[in-house]
């Protein structure tokens, strides 16, 4: 077996090509879009046997600690990790791959790719799946009805009688990302006043970036009653996977079930496109979410992680705690109003 590590774009989408499990979140363009939007770089492990099998490891790589730290991750930027591989491995191969990954990035998060033919814990990693996210294996629409949730297939017919249109548009232009963020935002706002993880809010930026990078990738469905624009959804496609990255819609139409519909024109375009499945991704701990994919019918697909940290972290980490510690002391045996005493940490993440 051969090693060496590079980001060459085009041998990249070249060998991810040939690789059925591979996603959106394992191209260069997503990588891309975590390069500029949050200043990281990527670095990918490729691997050759003399069979002519192939298998490569994308890694995103940020400073944290000042730079003191090189935090690498499988998984860029929230993303699917795992070994690409144009062939299947063995589980020597597969350690030999992660080993050469932990040698180089010692601060170093591993992320599975839920999309392998064979779903397993990382070797010699974590036996405790870290998530799951919800698929659909793709079929012509009459037959993936039959198997939502009564429901859903409820909602179907509603849909239809309220008149809901949904029109694709592939490689969507400025302007429609324009039309797109501002439903985004509204939902937002709402996401807020739900308390939702403000890291799960992208900003204007982010979308400005996904649309530079990766809008070959990209295709937008945009679901309209009476003409009005009532919900959207973008679609990034890989291969043989396609996934939903972002779905909103406008609550005024809540009656008119404009998510079936646009959740189904996303369905019917995959399988057009030759994808086996359709993803709806990791939402967290938000089982209404979960609820609404299943209704589809959805299978959970889990998602195992590991993760090492260096001395260093670990001695960063402990002092990190010491002076938040002394904070809430000091708090606790000074008379003076709180906001005096509280000081930004000497150490950020």
């Amino acid at each position: 077996m051969q090693l060496h590590w590079g980001s060459q774009p085009t041998l990249w989408q070249d060998t991810i090509a040939r690789i059925p499990q591979a996603t959106f979140f394992h191209t260069p363009a997503w990588a891309e879009v975590f390069v500029t939007a949050k200043g990281g770089r990527v670095e990918v492990l490729h691997a050759c046997w003399p069979d002519g099998r192939q298998a490569l490891v994308p890694v995103g790589v940020r400073p944290i600690w000042w730079g003191l730290v090189q935090s690498a991750t499988t998984g860029i930027d929230g993303g699917y990790g795992g070994i690409l591989a144009t062939a299947p491995l063995s589980t020597t191969e597969e350690q030999q791959l992660y080993r050469a990954v932990r040698q180089r990035f010692p601060e170093l998060a591993l992320a599975s790719n839920p999309f392998d033919a064979v779903a397993r814990p990382l070797p010699g990693g974590s036996q405790a799946a870290a998530g799951h996210t919800y698929a659909v294996c793709l079929a012509p629409l009459p037959e993936l009805r039959r198997q939502y949730t009564k429901e859903r297939q409820r909602t179907v017919r509603r849909y239809q009688e309220a008149g809901v249109q949904v029109r694709l548009i592939p490689r969507p232009d400025e302007a429609d990302r324009r039309h797109f963020y501002r439903l985004y935002e509204q939902a937002a706002a709402q996401w807020r006043e739900q308390e939702h993880p403000e890291r799960w809010i992208r900003d204007r930026r982010w979308f400005e970036t996904l649309w530079t990078k990766a809008r070959d990738h990209l295709t937008l469905a945009v679901g309209t009653v009476d003409g009005e624009v009532a919900g959207m959804e973008i679609v990034a496609v890989q291969g043989r996977i396609a996934t939903e990255l972002f779905h909103v819609w406008d609550r005024r139409f809540g009656r008119q079930h404009v998510s079936t519909a646009i959740v189904e024109a996303c369905l019917a375009f995959s399988h057009a496109r030759g994808c086996d499945y359709l993803d709806a991704v990791p939402s967290g701990p938000l089982d209404s979410l979960d609820r609404f994919k299943a209704s589809f019918g959805a299978s959970a697909r889990p998602i195992w992680a590991d993760s090492q940290t260096t001395p260093l972290t670990r001695a960063l980490l402990h002092g990190q705690a010491l002076w938040q510690h002394c904070q809430t002391l000091a708090s606790s045996l000074v008379s003076v109003p709180n906001d005096r005493l509280v000081l930004d940490p000497p150490f950020t993440g």
